[in-house]
């Protein structure tokens, strides 16, 4: 976990899904492509997060709609994943040296 590497950082949960949604790797065999923003059902919950720099992190990002989606329904936050594929990168406008682990 990143926040094991990182002095003073705290985990929290700020999100979550108000409906389950289908497994992208179930979507892939299928075809069906990536789920789109809106359909991933994301709300704001009600903790309460302190002033500081809010990182979204999502493990496997291919079309970048995760983190769209979580920002949306938080508000804020910074999108990070491992590895950052270019075509994220520029939708979050990260520079080059943001987008590295």
């Amino acid at each position: 976990m990143i926040a094991m590497h990182c002095a003073g950082a705290q985990v929290a949960t700020a999100i979550c899904r108000t409906r389950p949604v289908q497994s992208q790797c179930t979507r892939h065999k299928l075809a069906l492509g990536p789920i789109p923003q809106e359909e991933h059902h994301f709300a704001r919950t009600r903790k309460v997060l302190t002033l500081r720099q809010t990182y979204l992190v999502d493990n496997v990002t291919t079309s970048g709609n995760t983190l769209a989606a979580a920002r949306a329904a938080l508000g804020f936050g910074a999108a990070l994943s491992s590895p950052t594929p270019p075509a994220v990168a520029r939708r979050f406008k990260l520079r080059s040296s943001d987008a590295r682990p």
